[in-house]
């Protein structure tokens, strides 16, 4: 997989991912105005929760775009070795069959 098409690939990713993060950054700055914490720093486990506690049709919607990214990449890439792009394509996959 080209370094582009995984750049594209992080980015489609985070684009998703983005309002759990805002979630999560909100909800720490919450509670530490409470007094029920410290501003703490923000892991992708955290984000992960938020994203996860969504709807499971969002969550649907999320992993079959990036489904189609991962199609578009493919389909761009042609012939090229795929060895990580195969990788990333089985986390989707895999992860929407957990969840």
């Amino acid at each position: 997989m080209p370094l582009s098409a995984l750049e594209y690939l992080a980015n489609e990713w985070s684009i998703l991912l983005d309002p759990s993060w805002i979630a999560i950054k909100k909800d720490i700055q919450a509670r530490a105005e409470e007094g029920r914490g410290v501003a703490d720093y923000i892991d992708i486990n955290g984000v992960m929760s938020f994203f996860l506690s969504q709807s499971a049709r969002e969550i649907e919607q999320a992993h079959n775009k990036m489904l189609e990214v991962v199609e578009f990449i493919q389909d761009l890439t042609g012939g090229l070795d795929t060895t990580i792009q195969d990788r990333v394509a089985v986390v989707f996959q895999s992860f929407a069959k957990a969840a």
